[in-house]
């Protein structure tokens, strides 16, 4: 038995700790090692990088903070929700700290463990509470983030996201009503939900709910009225508006799954290629009004933190998900700033700032 293979703790939604057994792969006596599985040649539209600026976040106590749970910007300004401290830290466009909005309100904790950000207007950043399910919102005032308001969510639990779309807002977590299942649920001014979609990644059962389901990402896209959503282990992403309707799924390119057969109640085995190379998606930006990427990382072995094979990228068109191009030589995007900038976590947090321009094929 083996634990599943992971990566850096931070950017992503960990599958219950159980334990699961593997599919064993079995050889064939005499036979050629079957050939390791390349990474996708690099075609048409991609991101040539011209600047790489290393950002060092550092605590009151002088120790490097390398604990990003997600990042966002606006305007001039780039926000960090920094989960070792969990606090959120306001940066220049050259990296340095300006503020730090600690963890704590007039009446003490404001949020156990704030976890992911959205914009509702240009000033005015909502932040979802990863333990506590509720919102709490912040004015950008000048360089300072100032607490307005909080909104306790109900019938949610374990928020992993939150999407303002159309004024309406959105977020991704556990209903208690629907089996515990993680959806996306519509919210209004009271935290009471009024909708809830989402749950389409494979077919519906227990087994793909827990495989799939508990291991997804949300990107929103408010110009385009567009919620994306993509999955850890799953081979496609969908695109949703606001409604909850499914506007495309796109399969991305050469992505070799790992899938799951049942072998006993609460349990199932992994199926794994036969040389045991195997993706997994890292990452999901929006590029442009018009390009979304998706961001994959190939692993080899079964073992947990693995070798890795390298990153690629698929560059979609936001609209229709039809890939335009695929790149291999860009670091994992944690999320992008309009219009040039994205912002790289490497394996150990580390974070940079990135500038790029936008080539052809």
């Amino acid at each position: 038995m083996s634990a599943f293979p992971h990566h850096h703790p931070s950017l992503a939604v960990w599958l219950p700790a159980l334990v699961y057994a593997t599919t064993i792969a079995c050889g064939v006596p005499n036979a050629d090692p079957p050939q390791r599985a390349a990474l996708p040649a690099a075609e048409g539209t991609h991101l040539v990088v011209q600047e790489r600026l290393p950002v060092s976040l550092i605590g009151e106590l002088g120790d490097p903070l390398e604990s990003i749970s997600h990042i966002t910007a606006a305007t001039d300004r780039v926000i960090v929700l920094e989960g070792e401290i969990n606090s959120l830290l306001v940066l220049s466009p050259r990296g340095q700290v300006v503020s730090t909005t600690p963890n704590t309100g007039s009446r003490g904790a404001m949020l156990a463990h704030p976890i992911y950000m959205a914009w509702r207007n240009a000033t005015t950043l909502v932040v979802a509470d990863g333990d506590v399910p509720q919102l709490a919102q912040f004015e950008l005032r000048d360089d300072s983030l100032v607490l307005s308001s909080t909104l306790p969510l109900r019938d949610i639990a374990s928020p992993r996201g939150v999407c303002i779309v159309d004024g309406a807002m959105f977020v991704l977590g556990k209903s208690a009503s629907k089996d515990n299942r993680l959806l996306i649920h519509a919210v209004d001014v009271d935290g009471r939900t009024t909708q809830s979609f989402g749950d389409s990644f494979g077919p519906a059962d227990a087994m793909n709910d827990l495989f799939y389901g508990r291991n997804q990402r949300l990107l929103c896209l408010p110009q385009q009225g567009l919620m994306l959503m993509a999955s850890r282990y799953y081979r496609a992403v969908h695109a949703l508006d606001a409604e909850g309707t499914l506007l495309w799924a796109q399969d991305i390119p050469d992505f070799r799954a790992v899938t799951y057969t049942e072998a006993e109640p609460g349990g199932f085995l992994y199926n794994y290629p036969s040389d045991d190379v195997w993706d997994e998606v890292v990452s999901l930006f929006q590029v442009s009004e018009a390009i979304t990427a998706v961001q994959v990382q190939r692993w080899q072995g079964r073992e947990a933190r693995g070798p890795s094979e390298g990153i690629y990228t698929v560059l979609l068109e936001t609209s229709t998900g039809r890939p335009m191009g695929v790149q291999i030589d860009l670091p994992i995007i944690a999320a992008a700033g309009a219009p040039d900038r994205l912002f790289a976590v490497d394996d150990s947090g580390a974070l940079s700032f990135l500038r790029y321009v936008q080539g052809g094929a």
